[in-house]
């Protein structure tokens, strides 16, 4: 079962008491599944990070991957 890092960025803090969230995840999970885990609404999210890169939802998450969840955000 990969372990993984979980950061949320802006206000999807909100979601969780502590910066780093350490999770074991099923074998084959992706990037756009873990937000399930963590009771966060998709329609909050806007972007996925995996090791400082931009990955798709559908990028299956590896043993020691450190995964960002970005929501979106506006600028003026």
């Amino acid at each position: 079962m990969p372990k993984i890092t979980i950061r949320l960025i802006g206000f999807l803090k909100k979601y969780s008491t502590i910066q780093r969230i350490n999770l074991d995840i099923p074998e084959g999970t992706s990037a756009g599944e873990v937000h399930v885990f963590l009771r966060i609404p998709n329609s909050e999210i806007f972007q996925y990070i995996v090791n400082q890169e931009v990955v798709s939802a559908d990028y299956l998450l590896r043993n020691n991957d450190v995964l960002d969840i970005v929501p979106p955000f506006a600028g003026g």
